[in-house]
């Protein structure tokens, strides 16, 4: 998957990309992958709090069968950023 999203995202033919962008990139991209090992390795949670919130919102609505016509909306960060002042 990492490697996917390096050629169609970070690698896109309509962009052109400085070398440092490039080098950013990819040691951010390590960084991740490195951390999602870690977690991995710990038996950790890598959700974030939102998407864990999301997820157990769901999950409660789906075992009372209201999950799709009540579930409440939550806020979904890579949609919009600001939506995590609720729960600051």
């Amino acid at each position: 998957m990492a490697r996917a999203f390096w050629k169609t995202e970070v690698l896109r033919p309509d962009r052109v990309r400085e070398s440092w962008q490039l080098e950013q990139s990819e040691e951010a991209l390590l960084w991740y992958l490195d951390w999602l090992a870690a977690c991995e390795q710990a038996n950790a949670d890598h959700r974030s709090l939102p998407e864990a919130i999301r997820v157990a919102v769901d999950a409660a609505g789906a075992r009372r069968g209201l999950a799709a016509r009540f579930a409440l909306p939550i806020p979904r960060p890579h949609q919009d950023p600001s939506c995590l002042s609720a729960f600051v």
